[in-house]
C-alpha cells in the first residue's frame, strides 16, 4: 500500500521542511545494528558537500554536526560554547601545573634540609626504593588533604554554578551533584598529581653521596637540586604569562564586543514582549490593541517615541525566509536565505537607525495596500549590483500566489540580529517588512526614552495592562541589557579566565619568593662576607634582584614565545584583537613583571638586614 504523508511543519500554506533557511529543525535517526555515529557522520559529510554545491550562497559558512544524543546536552553546535569549555578546561589544567610545580619545588626544598635525615636513614641500612615509597607516601597524603579541602568547597561552588544564566542552556535539567563519579574523578586526579609531581623529589631526596653528605654544611644544596627548582619556577611563570595573555585578549575582546559599532542606538531604548495568542485574540482585536496600547505609551510622561515589532534587535527569536528576486540577480535562479523583521511605523527613528534613501513605513502600509520592504544597504548592493534598488521587487520563498514586495527604502547596516550571528562576519542579506501589513499574533514593544529607561517600566507595563489586565508582559527590559545578555557567555569566560589568570599570577609570585628566599638562606654566610667586606645595601639587594630577574626574564621569554604559538587557537573567540596583540603581550609582561619584582625585593631587603658578624658564624 502507498500512502502520502503531508508535512505538517507550514507556514503561509507552504511547508517549512523546503525551505533552506529553517536552520532550528534538527534530523534525529536511529542507526542499524553494527553502524556508528562516524558511519553516520561520514554520509552526513557527503550529503552536505551535495547541497554546498548544489546551494553555494545558501550554504556558504555552514557545518554539519553529526552527535550521539548523549553528546547533545550542552548544545554541541553551539561553536562558541564549546570552545569556551575546552578553553577553561585547559585554563584549570595550567593552573593545576603551576600549583604542583609549586608543590615540587617546596618539596625540593624541603629536601635540602633532610638530607642529613635522609643520610642517617641510608646509613642504617634504608634502601633507596623504601626512601621513595616514603617520600611519596608524603606527597599523595599531602595531595590528599589539598583535594579533601576542596571537595569541602566544591558544594558551595556548584550551587553558585547553578545560579548563572547562561543563553540556550537549562541550568536545571544540568546534574551538578557530587556523584562517585565526581569524587572518583578527583581522587585519582589527586593521586595521579601527587605521584607525578612527587616522583622527582622523591627520587632526588633519596639520591645522596652519604660520605660527603655527613661532612658537608647542614645548608650546602646539590647544584642539580637548584637547577630542577629554577626549572620549575621559570615553568610556572611561562605558564602565568601564558594565562595573562590570555585573559588579557578575552578581557578586551568583550570590551570591543560591548562597545561594538551596531549601526543602531541601543541606548534609553526599553523593550517589552507580549503574545496576544496566549489569551485566544483574534486578528481584529489584535490589531485594535496593537494601535491602542501605543498611542497611550506614546502619550506617556518621559517617552520620546515608541512603536511595535515582531522581535527587538539582539532578540531571541529568530526571523529568516528565501527571497526570490524579479529580474535577474543572485536570488533569481534559486532562493536566498535572509533574516528580516517585522516593524511599524518610527521604529527606525526608535532605534536610531539611518534612513539612506527612500522613505520610512507609514500608517497606510497595512492590510489590503501593497505589499512593501525596507532593506540594508549590503543587501540592496548584493541582489541589484549597480542599479537603483528602490522600486525593484522581489518575493518571500517562492512566487506563488502571493504579490511581490517592493523596495520603498535603504537603511545602514547593522548587527540587527547579532545575538544569533558572530559579530566578525559581513552583515548577512536583511530587511525590513510592515509589522501592520502581517498579522503578527507576538509584538515586542520598543520605546525610548528621554532619559534612562528603567524607570519607565512600571508606567509602560501599567499603559498596556490598562487595555487587558490578563495580558501577561515579558522580557521588560533595556535594549543595553539584552545586548550584554546576548554575550554572557563570553563575559563569564572573560571573567574566569581573568580569575585563573590572577590565581596562576599569585602562585607563581609565591614560587619565586620561595626560591628567592630558600637562596638568600643558603647564601646568608656569603652575604656576611660580602657585608663585612664593605658591600652597601644597595650592593646585596642587587646580587638577590639579578638572580630572580634573570630567572623571570627566562620564564617570561618562554611565556611570550608559547603565547604567540598558542593563542591563535582561540583566535575564532576574539574580537577586533589579534591573537599577537603587541599591547596585550606588554601589559602581561610588565604586570608578571612587577609580581616578580616584588617577590624578589622582600627577601632582598630582609638579606640587608643580616648582621654581618651572625652571618660569618651561619651554617
Amino acid at each position: 500500500m502507498y500512502a502520502q504523508v503531508k508535512p505538517t511543519f507550514t507556514f503561509e500554506g507552504r511547508s517549512l521542511f523546503y525551505v533552506r533557511g529553517c536552520d532550528w529543525l534538527d534530523l534525529v535517526g536511529r542507526l542499524k545494528r553494527g553502524r556508528s555515529v562516524a558511519d553516520a557522520a561520514a554520509e552526513v559529510k557527503i550529503l552536505a558537500g551535495r547541497e554546498a554545491v548544489a546551494y553555494p550562497e545558501e550554504r556558504k559558512g555552514w557545518t554539519v554536526v553529526t552527535s550521539s544524543l548523549t553528546e547533545v546536552r550542552l548544545m554541541p553546535w553551539n561553536a562558541d560554547l564549546t570552545k569556551l569549555v575546552g578553553l577553561l578546561m585547559a585554563v584549570v589544567g595550567l593552573v593545576l601545573l603551576i600549583a604542583c610545580s609549586n608543590v615540587a619545588g617546596l618539596l625540593l626544598a624541603r629536601a635540602s634540609a633532610r638530607r642529613m635525615e635522609i643520610s642517617i636513614r641510608i646509613g642504617m641500612g634504608a634502601g633507596r626504593g623504601r626512601l621513595v615509597r616514603q617520600l611519596l607516601t608524603e606527597s599523595v597524603l599531602l595531595s590528599m588533604f589539598g583535594g579533601g579541602a576542596g571537595l569541602l568547597l566544591a558544594p558551595f561552588a556548584t550551587r553558585l554554578l547553578a545560579t548563572f544564566q547562561l543563553p540556550g542552556i537549562d541550568m536545571a535539567a544540568l546534574d551538578l551533584r557530587l556523584d562517585w563519579r565526581v569524587l572518583s574523578y578527583s581522587l585519582v586526579l589527586a593521586v595521579l598529581t601527587a605521584m607525578i609531581f612527587g616522583v622527582i623529589p622523591a627520587l632526588e631526596t633519596s639520591k645522596v653521596d652519604l660520605a660527603a653528605t655527613l661532612k658537608e654544611s647542614s645548608h650546602a644544596t646539590g647544584a642539580r637540586k637548584v637547577f630542577l627548582r629554577q626549572t620549575l619556577v621559570v615553568s610556572q611563570i611561562a605558564l602565568s604569562l601564558l594565562l595573562l595573555v590570555g585573559a588579557g585578549l578575552l578581557l578586551r575582546t568583550l570590551r570591543n564586543v560591548l562597545g561594538a559599532n551596531l549601526g543602531f542606538d541601543p541606548r534609553n531604548v526599553l523593550v517589552a514582549s507580549v503574545d496576544l495568542g496566549l489569551e485566544g485574540y483574534t486578528e481584529a482585536r489584535a490589531r485594535q490593541f496593537y494601535q491602542q496600547s501605543l498611542e497611550r505609551v506614546q502619550h506617556s510622561a518621559g517617552v520620546r517615541s515608541a512603536c511595535w515589532a515582531y522581535t527587538a534587535p539582539l532578540g531571541g527569536r529568530h526571523v529568516a525566509d528565501d527571497v526570490v528576486l524579479e529580474e535577474g540577480g543572485p536570488g533569481r535562479d534559486r532562493p536566498t536565505n535572509a533574516d528580516g523583521n517585522w516593524v511599524g511605523p518610527g521604529c527606525f527613528s526608535t532605534l536610531g537607525i539611518p534612513i539612506v534613501a527612500g522613505r520610512d513605513f507609514t500608517s497606510l502600509d497595512r492590510e489590503g495596500t501593497p505589499r512593501v520592504a525596507i532593506v540594508s544597504e549590503s543587501t540592496a548592493r548584493r541582489f541589484w549590483p549597480g542599479e537603483n534598488p528602490l522600486g525593484q521587487r522581489f518575493w518571500l520563498h517562492a512566487r506563488g500566489n502571493q504579490p511581490p514586495l517592493e523596495v520603498i527604502g535603504i537603511v545602514a547596516d547593522g548587527k540587527y540580529n547579532c545575538s544569533w550571528c558572530n559579530l566578525k562576519t559581513n552583515p548577512r542579506p536583511f530587511m525590513f517588512l510592515p509589522f501592520n501589513q502581517t498579522f503578527q499574533s507576538q509584538g515586542t514593544l520598543l520605546v525610548k526614552g528621554d532619559t534612562e529607561t528603567r524607570s519607565l517600566a512600571a508606567s509602560i507595563r501599567d499603559e498596556v495592562q490598562g487595555l487587558d489586565p490578563n495580558l501577561p508582559i515579558f522580557d521588560v527590559k533595556t535594549l543595553q541589557q539584552q545586548f550584554r545578555e546576548g554575550f554572557l557567555l563570553e563575559q563569564l569566560g572573560a571573567a574566569m579566565v581573568g580569575a585563573f589568570g590572577a590565581l596562576a599570577l599569585a602562585l607563581a609570585g609565591v614560587g619565586l619568593y620561595g626560591l628567592i628566599s630558600f637562596s638568600v638562606g643558603q647564601r646568608t654566610h656569603e652575604i656576611g662576607v660580602r657585608m663585612a667586606l664593605g658591600a652597601q645595601r644597595r650592593d646585596v639587594i642587587s646580587l638577590v634582584l639579578r638572580q630572580g630577574l634573570a630567572l623571570t626574564a627566562v620564564g617570561v621569554a618562554a611565556g611570550l614565545a608559547g603565547a604567540v604559538g598558542v593563542m591563535h587557537l582561540i583566535g575564532s573567540l576574539l574580537y577586533g584583537v589579534k591573537p599577537a596583540d603587541p599591547l596585550t603581550l606588554t601589559l602581561a609582561t610588565l604586570t608578571l613583571a612587577g609580581v616578580a619584582f616584588l617577590a624578589c625585593y622582600i627577601p632582598a631587603r630582609r638579606a640587608t638586614k643580616v648582621d654581618p658578624i651572625v652571618a660569618l658564624r651561619y651554617e
